[in-house]
């Protein structure tokens, strides 16, 4: 078994055909068109947060493609790795659909650039959804505290059972000790999500 099924075996939406038709060499027997594109990151990251998700999804512009400026197209459904491995003790492999050019993008040197402009795609890493964070931050935010998101672990005094937590500018209807359910709302932590674009990753292309 290759888990590829009995009914679509070898089709192109697998990674590899049936073992009987693996006539070429060892490692070139996939169905795939080009060879994935393999993001490699080098973190503690994932060893303290191993079920962080990491995709590939596609940019849009955000004003003219001559300024460069990108972002997350939310519209476009993020692209899943083809496969993943991990090399101890801290790095990982993620290997995505694309060829370099398709991931960098394109954006254009001036008007008589014969290359279409193109956003590309970021390279993302989100928490899971479904498994929430509760705690405090580590210090206090230098742009003031404004919400129980911006409460700090350097302010001790919180942490003493009886201690009266002055509200944020924007309490967002808990209050400080007031029931579990308050409690829980404050130190639920927004999740977090990390996107920075290929070609900001990938080598540069010699001119």
């Amino acid at each position: 078994e290759n888990g590829a099924g009995s009914e679509n075996a070898g089709a192109a939406t697998t990674d590899v055909p049936p073992l009987p038709d693996w006539t070429a060499l060892l490692g070139a027997n996939g169905t795939a068109a080009v060879a994935p594109l393999v993001l490699v990151l080098r973190s503690d990251l994932l060893r303290r947060f191993p079920y962080t998700l990491v995709t590939a999804h596609p940019a849009v512009w955000t004003g003219t493609p001559a300024q460069g400026r990108r972002t997350l197209d939310p519209a476009a459904a993020p692209l899943q790795p083809l496969f993943t491995a991990t090399l101890e003790p801290d790095v990982a492999l993620f290997a995505f659909a694309l060829d370099e050019t398709t991931a960098r993008g394109h954006v254009p040197t001036g008007s008589s650039d014969p290359v279409p402009a193109d956003p590309g795609y970021f390279f993302v890493l989100q928490e899971r959804p479904g498994q929430p964070r509760f705690g405090l931050d580590s210090t206090v935010p230098g742009d003031g505290y404004d919400t129980w998101d911006d409460l700090s672990w350097d302010r001790p005094a919180y942490l003493d059972a009886g201690a009266t937590v002055p509200a944020p500018t924007d309490p967002g209807g808990a209050t400080w000790a007031a029931t579990s359910a308050d409690l829980a709302a404050i130190l639920l932590r927004s999740p977090v999500m990390y996107a920075r674009h290929a070609d900001d990753l990938l080598p540069v292309t010699p001119s």
